[in-house]
């Protein structure tokens, strides 16, 4: 009799810590779900587009390495709209800074992983 319950208290406190053991295990697979739906949401709100070229067009004042000095950094990577912005305020600074005038259209194409952005210069 004093077997059975000597076993009996045994595998109550071994069952009592693999429910422990599984109880935390479970809180802690809790809070990893919870992390990677945080980061998800916060990539899911900043909607970048990855960005294999980028074309100007209408830029004739502007030389090959003046504008490729601009986008070459910004190829091949996940952009975001106020990455886009930048690009096309520092093509507006070329301009600005060699005496053009001209309009940037804020909008812009992105097709098939190409940016397009529009200028007309004047």
């Amino acid at each position: 009799m004093k077997f059975i319950i000597l076993a009996f208290f045994s595998l109550s406190i071994l069952s009592l810590c693999f429910a422990q053991d599984t109880a935390s295990q479970i809180e802690r697979s809790q809070e990893i779900i919870r992390g990677e739906e945080e980061l998800m949401h916060k990539i899911n709100r900043e909607e970048k587009a990855y960005i294999e070229k980028i074309v100007i067009k209408g830029a004739t004042k502007l030389s090959d390495d003046e504008i490729n000095g601009i986008i070459l950094p910004y190829q091949k990577k996940h952009l975001s709209k106020e990455d886009i912005q930048q690009v096309i305020e520092l093509i507006k600074q070329k301009y600005e800074v060699k005496g053009i005038i001209c309009v940037l259209k804020s909008d812009y194409q992105i097709e098939e992983s190409v940016l397009t952005i529009n200028i007309e210069e004047l």
